[in-house]
């Protein structure tokens, strides 16, 4: 999926470096893995999931073997101050999330955090959904997981590697 440098669907395209930060990582991916927003890590650098919360989802992912994936969000502009996107922010970018799983077709999508898991699940408590099947979008099963900053925030290291292995045990399951 190409980069929109001339993104305007939102106002979020002001004041950033980077607009409309496109996924990254595998172009068919077993595993499709949606955030919420860019940090400031993800602005300076282009890419989602680059900063301190992305090197502990990577690692999780390589622990647990489950690739190949690819790394993106549900807005593609940073939100001000890192503030969580408004809905007409994440209703904005939508039509990227939707094109990137088209052309990429996981057979999992994975919800890192609340804000993705409400966007793709209609549904919230990501401590209750956390390492489980949420439902499907379309034809592919949504798991769910804490988002690496809230882990890092709380020190819920123990259960969000615990969280991963069950995901893979559902996947596995599933395949």
């Amino acid at each position: 999926m190409e980069q929109n440098r001339d993104c305007k669907l939102c106002p979020l395209y002001k004041g950033v470096k980077s607009v409309c930060i496109p996924g990254r990582g595998s172009s068919k991916p077993k595993y499709l893995f949606v955030g919420e927003a860019p940090g400031a890590d993800e602005d300076e650098g282009n890419q989602p999931f680059i900063g301190r919360s992305g090197m502990l989802l990577v690692e999780q992912i390589k622990k647990v073997q489950m690739g190949p994936a690819r790394l993106t969000n549900v807005v593609r502009c940073r939100p001000p101050e890192n503030r969580q996107p408004e809905p007409e922010e994440i209703k904005a970018c939508r039509v990227y999330l939707k094109q990137e799983i088209e052309e990429t077709k996981p057979k999992f999508i994975i919800a890192v955090g609340g804000v993705a898991l409400g966007f793709l699940g209609k549904v919230s408590g990501i401590l209750n959904w956390s390492g489980r099947m949420v439902g499907m979008v379309g034809k592919i099963p949504l798991l769910a997981v804490m988002h690496p900053s809230y882990v890092m925030r709380s020190g819920y290291y123990d259960d969000f590697a615990k969280d991963f292995v069950s995901l893979k045990n559902v996947a596995d399951t599933i395949e």
